[in-house]
């Protein structure tokens, strides 16, 4: 009966001729940030999401890169919009609201806007939250980006790990139930620079998490110890340390 206060406001649609589409509206979740998640489902099947363009994006920014220094970070042309200052490795962010389309974000010296120290950006869709991790070692420093898997399973743990340690490409990760040597055991899977794994699945309990070499159990990291419950769903980040032969397990609160 308020036609004034809209709730919910999809982008343009075009629907091609002669085809039925269904949309359903559900309860908002984890995967956006608007109160309700629209779909289209056509005739054959295929599924695609319709953003809620009144609910504005997110972004969550890690700072992988240990050899960046410590940066104030801005995200606008003229350097005026400070939205990290003293930004420094190791640090993440909790979700931050921007405009739909693609922010660039300058790492400045510390209190100096006209010594640039890295600059990318990153383009983004109304109603989504994402995540922008810099990684890499001076020439080689880069942004990755994606859009977080947040979904939160009633029945199960669930957990994934975004490989960012610098000086190691391939290695091992092992998950084990708490107090259990990894000697006898097959590696959980492998782990690739720069790449994060797919969502693993686990029941309830108490696990130790390593990395290690590839194909050896000598250990990188770990063990991380974290003791779950149904529904958790756990993000962890691999980080570089002072040692290079040494790297760290990270647990990553929720924003």
């Amino acid at each position: 009966g308020d036609p004034n206060t809209l709730l919910y406001q999809t982008e343009t649609v075009t629907y091609g001729a002669r085809n039925t589409q269904i949309i359903p509206i559900f309860d908002g979740y984890e995967l956006d940030t608007a109160a309700y998640n629209v779909r289209l489902i056509n005739a054959q099947a295929g599924v695609a999401s319709l953003p809620d363009v009144l609910t504005p994006p997110t972004v969550r920014i890690y700072q992988a890169a240990i050899s960046l220094l410590p940066s104030d970070v801005y995200d606008d042309e003229m350097l005026t919009n400070l939205v990290l200052p003293n930004h420094q490795f190791g640090d993440v962010t909790g979700d931050i609201e921007v405009s739909a389309g693609t922010t660039t974000y300058t790492y400045t010296a510390v209190g100096n806007p006209g010594a640039i120290q890295f600059e990318s950006g990153i383009s983004v869709f109304a109603g989504t939250p994402n995540h922008f991790i810099v990684i890499g070692d001076m020439d080689n420093r880069v942004a990755t980006t994606f859009i977080p898997d947040r979904r939160s399973i009633s029945t199960l743990v669930r957990l994934r790990l975004y490989h960012a340690a610098f000086n190691f490409n391939e290695l091992d990760l092992y998950v084990v139930e708490s107090g259990t040597s990894i000697d006898e055991v097959n590696r959980t899977l492998g782990l690739l620079y720069s790449l994060r794994t797919p969502t693993l699945s686990f029941v309830e309990g108490s696990y130790d998490i390593y990395v290690t070499v590839q194909g050896e159990k000598t250990i990188i990291a770990g063990p991380l110890t974290v003791d779950t419950t149904l529904g958790d769903n756990l993000e962890l980040l691999l980080l570089d340390t002072v040692d290079p032969a040494v790297a760290e397990i990270r647990l990553i609160p929720p924003p």
